[in-house]
């Protein structure tokens, strides 16, 4: 796998600025890492550049209408929010498997709620900080959540610190890792990008868009609403 180190030095190259056997300084390093991350962030919340999906599971020990959503800090569920949401499931705890959860907005969230129901069938998803989880009914004591959706590509940046150390990228993912971190680097450099590098990290882009998980697209169907355990009739 790819170092974080190979990765920079291979997209200063690409622009010109970096000589064949050379290394970026440490602080040139820094700095591309960041741009790395922060475009990578962006990918990953589109689901653009996602090979994983994670599936993490919490288990309701108090029934409330919002719960604060984090894996630090004192959170009512403990679990980090994925970079792309695609689903909640809501398992009861007599039931084999879990049902989704329709996402709504707010003012949908509002007209439904119903604090004397015995189970959600809505919800709002709030990326503040904490993110909150805001439902239209109370969950019982004991019963199941399941947050599927795609994995961020790099770890916290705080945690990467040594640059020279294995990345954890897929195989594959070099090439465009490179080529799009010199896109990002060009304006910092004072380097006009050519029609040739644009074009190779596109079509890089594309490959991997291709290859990877489709993306799961929840939407919510007015029509199912009409017929909500709690819709107004």
């Amino acid at each position: 796998m790819p170092t974080y180190q190979e990765i920079v030095d291979g997209a200063l190259r690409q622009l010109g600025v970096l000589g064949a056997g050379s290394s970026a300084t440490a602080e040139e390093t820094s700095d591309a890492v960041d741009a790395l991350i922060d475009w990578l962030d962006q990918q990953s919340m589109h689901g653009l550049m996602q090979a994983e999906r994670s599936v993490r599971k919490h288990t309701f020990t108090e029934g409330k209408l919002n719960y604060s959503v984090g894996a630090t800090g004192d959170r009512d569920i403990g679990l980090d929010l994925p970079a792309e949401l695609h689903e909640l499931l809501y398992r009861r705890t007599f039931d084999t498997d879990g049902r989704p959860l329709d996402q709504v907005s707010y003012s949908a969230l509002t007209r439904y709620r119903d604090s004397d129901a015995t189970e959600p069938y809505l919800f709002v998803i709030e990326k503040s900080e904490p993110a909150m989880l805001r439902l239209d009914a109370k969950p019982i004591v004991g019963d199941e959540l399941t947050v599927v959706g795609g994995t961020w590509m790099t770890p916290a940046r705080a945690e990467i610190t040594d640059y020279t150390a294995p990345t954890n990228f897929s195989r594959g993912y070099r090439r465009a890792l490179v080529l799009n971190l010199a896109l990002e680097l060009a304006d910092a450099y004072g380097v006009v990008p050519t029609k040739n590098l644009t074009r190779r990290a596109g079509d890089a882009m594309e490959t991997l868009r291709a290859t990877n998980i489709e993306p799961f697209t929840v939407e919510f169907d007015r029509a199912l609403l009409a017929n909500h355990p709690r819709a107004f009739r």
